[in-house]
């Protein structure tokens, strides 16, 4: 991606500089949204999720209120406030910010900061798509160890979502929300008592 236009660039490249942005933009948060639409339906139907492979090489979706910035002037001084400039760095994967869920000490921080909600649906998603696998694995102690690992990192995404400056009161309970339904998922087959029902 092109770098962010400087303050004194004319109206018109910025203007292009924002429309690029904005579609690519645009483009990320589809392909996440389809990814949380087959994480749930995968867990209610019992089968695994297909989208992860392709979601694993994507960058994080952007700050939401750059993403909602109605001018580009006004999209600029977001970026630029949140040191952004223009281009995604290869730190910023979700593949990442699982590992560092995993990690030992505090958790998401610093570099590994989740912008937005989407960003956090994203990952608990990605946390429960293990939770489907657990009682397939073959291996008693494999099944053990990444139910384990999951239980860490779910820990360490709840003191994140509830410590969390940058989201709204409805924005943490609608995260909270997924994030015990993730833990039920641990606890007992969900698909399997909704198909019951």
């Amino acid at each position: 991606m092109a770098q962010l236009p400087r303050s004194h660039d004319s109206f018109e490249t910025k203007l292009q500089a924002w429309r690029l942005w904005a579609a690519r933009e645009t483009q990320l948060r589809t392909l996440f949204g389809l990814c949380i639409v087959d994480g749930v339906v995968s867990q209610f139907s019992g089968n695994l999720v297909n989208t992860w492979p392709a979601t694993n090489s994507l960058p994080l979706a952007a700050d939401e209120e750059a993403f909602c910035a109605d001018t580009p002037n006004e999209w600029l001084q977001i970026m630029t406030e949140r040191g952004e400039d223009g281009s995604r760095s290869m730190s910023k994967r979700i593949p990442d910010i699982y590992r560092s869920l995993l990690a030992e000490g505090p958790g998401i921080s610093g570099e590994y900061h989740l912008p937005g909600l989407l960003n956090i649906k994203i990952v608990l998603e990605m946390l429960a798509s293990p939770t489907a696998d657990f009682e397939r694995e073959a291996r008693a102690e494999a099944g053990v160890q990444s139910k384990l690992k999951a239980v860490k990192a779910l820990c360490s995404l709840r003191r994140h979502i509830s410590q969390s400056c940058k989201l709204t009161v409805a924005e943490k309970s609608i995260g909270l929300l997924r994030w015990h339904a993730v833990c039920l998922d641990l606890v007992v087959n969900t698909a399997r008592g909704a198909r019951r029902m």
